[in-house]
């Protein structure tokens, strides 16, 4: 059975950090240039929601940007925490160092709504007649 599937994005917003999103409401969209870490940074001071990254250092290497994205039914259905998402996001983006709080830290997450509209080839077929349209078999 033949059928299509079209999410309409919605409602962007910028986050207040990488926690401020709701699973199975907001699809999720990443981005953070490589981060140059100083070889210590212990400053216990900061939690997961603190809005500055510590260990980060000014070196003159290049800066490379990672960027990924999930749509709001992928989280849900991989059974993933905010954490777990957040986690495979940085992956999915290409970064292949260590994870800690200090990268999450430095994450711009844009969150986003979505509409699904499914049509089965049967209801596309009967709606191209109607608009005067011409299928091919």
């Amino acid at each position: 059975k033949l059928q299509c599937c079209v999410s309409l994005l919605t409602t962007f917003e910028n986050a207040a950090n990488y926690l401020d999103w709701t699973i199975g409401v907001h699809g999720i969209s990443i981005t953070f240039t490589h981060p140059f870490y100083n070889a210590v940074s212990n400053n216990s001071s900061h939690t997961p929601l603190s809005s500055t990254p510590t260990g980060f250092g000014s070196s003159g290497a290049t800066r490379k940007k990672y960027s990924a994205c999930y749509l709001p039914d992928v989280i849900p259905a991989q059974g993933w925490t905010k954490l777990e998402a957040i986690d495979s996001a940085i992956h999915k983006s290409g970064w292949s160092g260590a994870i800690n709080d200090d990268l999450r830290r430095s994450i711009q997450l844009k969150r986003y709504q979505s509409f699904k509209g499914t049509v089965t080839w049967n209801q596309y077929v009967e709606w191209r007649k109607a608009q005067g349209g011409k299928v091919d078999s």
